[in-house]
């Protein structure tokens, strides 16, 4: 599977970023991991939740036909 030209641009960012502003990378990866841990922490709570009804969707609706 090869790469897009966006994945390929966004990756010349980082390595320009990291390059040209390590301090700012370092914030950026930092805050990378800890949304990293807090998803895999509250996992099984988002696991557990009652089903959210507006998040589900509605069930098409069949038309009536023109008779």
């Amino acid at each position: 599977m090869g790469f897009s030209s966006g994945t390929a641009f966004a990756t010349v960012c980082l390595m320009s970023m990291i390059y040209y502003n390590t301090l700012l990378f370092l914030i950026f990866a930092a805050m990378m991991l800890l949304a990293n841990v807090r998803f895999r922490v509250t996992h099984q709570a988002r696991a557990d939740a009652a089903e959210d009804l507006q998040l589900r969707g509605l069930r098409p609706v069949r038309g009536k036909s023109g008779k």
